[in-house]
């Protein structure tokens, strides 16, 4: 598994095509951000727009969740990266944002952690170049299923018309509770 997880890992920094932009640290930064803490920023950065997608859900249905997740998820992102002075991204290899599409190091990561079995504990260090990046697998949770369960089973029918006109290249469906999503990425000035 160590093997399997440096070889990913550099493959990953040699197959890395774009660098992450250069976030501004935070005022109150003082402190070295390690892994323990990239951990509770993705885990901050998932509970809050799982708790706003559940209120969202109980107000305007699973139909609503769509247009929460196009508009308002990656601010929500955004202002958790702002707060700590890093940068926070998803990445997927089954994407329905385009924005949300992993590398292909990035991919091959996601498809050796679901060989070998993935939970949030699992976490992944690259430094390259300015930039330590921390990778968390994002599981599925019985919520996610009416957007991203399987079509015609979990998936109402008024969702999937909403995401075909939407998502027209939408490949976010057919997941089970538990199965590993994408990644959270969250990328710190090497320098912390």
């Amino acid at each position: 598994m160590k093997k399997t997880v440096f070889l990913l890992a550099l493959a990953l920094v040699l197959a890395q095509c774009k660098e992450t932009p250069k976030p501004e640290p935070a005022p109150e930064a003082e402190t070295a951000i390690g892994r323990e803490d990239a951990g509770k920023m993705a885990m901050e950065t998932q509970v809050a727009l799982g708790s706003t997608l559940q209120q969202i859900i109980a107000a305007s249905g699973p139909e609503g969740a769509i247009d929460f997740c196009k508009v308002r998820a990656l601010p929500i992102t955004d202002s958790v990266a702002q707060k700590h002075g890093v940068a926070i991204r998803r990445v997927t290899d089954r994407a329905r944002n385009p924005e949300n599409i992993a590398s292909e190091a990035e991919i091959a990561l996601m498809a050796q952690l679901r060989q070998e079995g993935a939970d949030m504990e699992t976490l992944l260090e690259i430094t390259e170049g300015s930039q330590t990046h921390y990778y968390f697998p994002i599981q599925t949770a019985d919520l996610c299923m009416k957007c991203h369960g399987t079509p015609g089973a979990d998936i109402p029918e008024g969702v999937l018309r909403i995401l075909a006109d939407r998502y027209p290249a939408d490949e976010a469906v057919g997941y089970q509770p538990g199965q590993l999503r994408g990644l959270w990425k969250v990328s710190v000035p090497s320098d912390q």
